[in-house]
């Protein structure tokens, strides 16, 4: 929900890897849509598949949860944040910073630069608690 809304169709993302798929994995395979958004403009250079596959939807969640080649996938930013300290709903909200930025430095506030999005771990926190709105109630400032 949190990085495509749970949209199958979401376009590929690019920033300083390519991230597909419905949880926008760190450059996975799996996709139903082969357009891309890059600094915030779609690119209209692919197709959407219609309907998507149930294998390419496992697939993508697979390679959320479990990782690719080149990148962690949720597990292993959830042990990671175990093992920098992180227990109970911390470890979470430690991993959702993994998750979305590669990293996390123990204690340092989750919205700090200098990558990611600003009111991620915010808003796995808050949706943890229940919130399934489209909108963030985060306000914080998003420096990129």
């Amino acid at each position: 929900m949190q990085e495509t809304g749970g949209c199958v169709r979401a376009p590929t993302s690019i920033g300083f890897v390519k991230n597909p798929g419905l949880m926008q994995d760190h450059n996975g395979t799996a996709t139903c849509n082969s357009n891309h958004v890059k600094d915030g403009q779609l690119l209209w250079d692919g197709q959407a598949s219609i309907p998507c596959p149930s294998d390419q939807i496992s697939a993508m969640i697979l390679e959320g949860t479990s990782g690719t080649d080149s990148g962690n996938g949720l597990a292993n930013c959830i042990n990671t944040a175990a093992g920098l300290g992180g227990s109970g709903a911390e470890a979470y909200y430690w991993a959702a910073r993994i998750y979305n930025t590669g990293s996390y430095i123990a204690g340092s506030d989750l919205s700090a630069p200098p990558a990611g999005t600003s009111c991620y771990a915010t808003d796995i926190a808050n949706r943890l608690l229940g919130w399934a709105g489209p909108d963030s109630p985060c306000n914080l400032p998003n420096p990129y």
